[in-house]
């Protein structure tokens, strides 16, 4: 009976390291490559929409470009 105890206390050690270890990485590294990722997106320059929407309205009144 006392070999189960053990055991069982083995187990929840390993459990216990695992959720310490996807707690670290779901704070710290996600937030440092969302990070990483949302500052080469806003270094981006912005793409001209409205140009692409005027080509878009002339083709539709059958004006070709």
């Amino acid at each position: 009976m006392f070999n189960s105890i053990h055991e069982i206390l083995n187990f929840n050690i390993a459990l216990l390291v695992g959720f310490i270890a996807g707690v670290f990485s779901s704070i710290y590294i996600s937030n440092s490559l969302w990070l990483m990722l949302e500052g080469r997106r806003l270094s981006k320059p912005k793409k001209e929409v409205k140009k692409k929407i005027e080509k878009e309205e002339m083709q539709i009144k059958g004006i070709n470009c």
